[in-house]
C-alpha cells in the first residue's frame, strides 16, 4: 500500500529531574497541552498521537506521531536529556501487506459503553475479546495463545490522570497490550496505525507502536 503523506514518529527522552516534566508525566491533560506546544500555530494540522515509552536502557521517551515534525525548542533544555530521534513511517507503511506478523504494543483506554457510561473492562478476556473485535474493522488478527512467537500479553499501567477545567478531573484506567498481530488487510491496518485506537487519545492513549520496526534497539 502506498500512503501519501509522510507521518513522522519523534521520541524525546524525557529528563525525570525537570519539575516541568514530573507534573507533565501526573497530569495527562498538562502533557496534551505540552505536546501541543510543539506544533506552534498549526496544532489541528498534525493529528498528532503521543505516549510515555519506557526504555529497556532504563530511560523514559516520549514518543509523538504526526504529520508534521515537532520543534522541540518549544520545550527547554532541563526538560529533555538527548537529541531527539525522528523516524518517517511512511516508508514502512508502504510495505506493510497481508499475511506480514509484527510485533505490537499499545496503550488504550478499553471499554464498553453501558447506559450512557464508558465502563472499564478489567478482565484480560475482555480486552482479549475487544482488541480481536477492533482488529475484524482494521485489518489485522492477534494470536492469544500459548504457540506465538509473542503471546498475547496484558498489564494495568498507571491511571492516565488530568484537570480539564477548573473542577473536572479526567481519570482513566487504561490497558496495556504486547504481542504478535498478522496483517489481513494492509490499507485498513495503516489507517489504524494513522488514527491510533480506542477512546481518550488526548491523553496519550491509542497509538500502535510496532517497536522493531519504529524503535532503535536500546529503545526496545
Amino acid at each position: 500500500m502506498h500512503y501519501e503523506e509522510h507521518m513522522y514518529l519523534t521520541m524525546f527522552t524525557l529528563n525525570l529531574h525537570s519539575a516541568v516534566v514530573q507534573a507533565s508525566l501526573a497530569d495527562a491533560n498538562l502533557m496534551f497541552k505540552r505536546v501541543r506546544s510543539l506544533f506552534g500555530h498549526h496544532p489541528h494540522e498534525t493529528r498528532e498521537l503521543f505516549r510515555v515509552w519506557h526504555s529497556a536502557n532504563g530511560q523514559t521517551q516520549l514518543l509523538v506521531q504526526s504529520v508534521i515534525p515537532p520543534d522541540a525548542t518549544a520545550w527547554s533544555l532541563n526538560d529533555i536529556l538527548t537529541a531527539q530521534h525522528q523516524c518517517d513511517l511512511r516508508p514502512l507503511w508502504d510495505n506493510i501487506s497481508a499475511g506480514q506478523c509484527l510485533a505490537f504494543d499499545v496503550v488504550a483506554s478499553i471499554s464498553k459503553r453501558s447506559n450512557g457510561h464508558e465502563i472499564p473492562l478489567r478482565r484480560d478476556a475482555d480486552r482479549t475479546t475487544w482488541l480481536k473485535q477492533k482488529g475484524q474493522h482494521h485489518g489485522f488478527a492477534v494470536a492469544d495463545d500459548g504457540d506465538s512467537p509473542l503471546p498475547l500479553h496484558w498489564h494495568s499501567p498507571s491511571v492516565h490522570a488530568g484537570e480539564k477545567g477548573k473542577q473536572q478531573r479526567v481519570v482513566v484506567p487504561p490497558a496495556c497490550a504486547t504481542g504478535q498481530l498478522q496483517v489481513r488487510d494492509g490499507a485498513a491496518l495503516v489507517a489504524c496505525l494513522h488514527t491510533g485506537i480506542g477512546r481518550s487519545k488526548a491523553l496519550g492513549l491509542g497509538l500502535i507502536v510496532l517497536p522493531q520496526h519504529y524503535l532503535p534497539p536500546e529503545m526496545q
